[in-house]
């Protein structure tokens, strides 16, 4: 087990400001996925990809301000284009809180917030930063830690992944990626997401490698944005361990999901 480390204080993370930098993080996933578009709509952002996999087909992001309107317009643009609408709503920063069950959605998922400050970040060994040899270790270790279809997989690296400002971090054994996560870093906060690490190398202590790396790639101890990830409640203890703390939770609504 590593070490916890725990800052002094930790960067207060409003659930309006978790509801923009998620915004802002699938901004900069959909500039290099293919078939990435966003569309504005009152109160929001609807995200569409061509990935073959629902969950990264894009997700409606409500913001502060949002409301029945936002669901509308974004109702009209998934018809569009004959899919289905997703919504991934951060608990707390809009007014559609309880209402979203009563306009046709079912909760499909739920995810904690977790919250750090940046000088948790260090420079690990073993980890280096992604480069354009790494895209097949890439999308091999997401397929695996995360069980999804290599196709679904590939669609997280299009053309641009490396031509950002988010860093993807990768932890190396000899010749082999066993690990990864990327900070998404903007105007208010540092996402940290693809946290993921090879079955055969688990509980070694290679993803929290991975997320202080990360962490140190794109900002200095002194940054006052907070570092925030969302994770299902099972890997909550996980991330305490590595010195995260609950702040909040998304849930991905889907409409007429069955």
């Amino acid at each position: 087990m590593e070490a916890v480390h725990r800052a002094s204080s930790f960067p207060e993370v409003e659930p309006r400001l978790v509801a923009i930098s998620l915004r802002d993080v699938w901004s900069r996933l959909t500039s290099w996925m293919p078939g990435g578009r966003a569309h504005d709509v009152s109160g929001g952002t609807l995200f569409s990809t061509d990935s073959p996999s629902s969950e990264l087909s894009g997700p409606l992001i409500p913001l502060p301000g949002a409301s029945l309107s936002t669901i509308e317009q974004a109702r009209v643009l998934v018809r569009r284009q004959g899919r289905e609408l997703a919504m991934d709503l951060v608990e707390g920063a809009t007014e559609l809180d309880g209402v979203v069950e009563n306009e046709g959605f079912d909760r499909i998922d739920s995810r904690i917030v977790m919250t750090a400050a940046a000088d948790m970040g260090a420079h690990c060994d073993n980890s280096r930063i992604a480069t354009e040899d790494d895209l097949n270790a890439a999308v091999e270790l997401q397929a695996s830690a995360f069980g999804v279809n290599p196709s679904a997989a590939r669609s997280l690296y299009g053309p641009g992944w490396l031509d950002t400002p988010s860093t993807h971090i990768v932890i190396e054994l000899g010749s082999q990626v066993v690990a990864m996560a990327t900070s998404h870093p903007t105007e208010h906060g540092i996402g940290i997401f693809g946290v993921c690490t090879n079955p055969g190398y688990r509980s070694r202590g290679h993803a929290g490698s991975a997320i202080r790396s990360a962490i140190a790639a794109v900002a200095d101890p002194t940054d006052t944005r907070p570092v925030w990830l969302h994770c299902g409640e099972n890997l909550v203890p996980a991330y305490e361990s590595m010195g995260f703390e609950s702040a909040g939770r998304t849930t991905i609504w889907v409409e007429g999901h069955v």
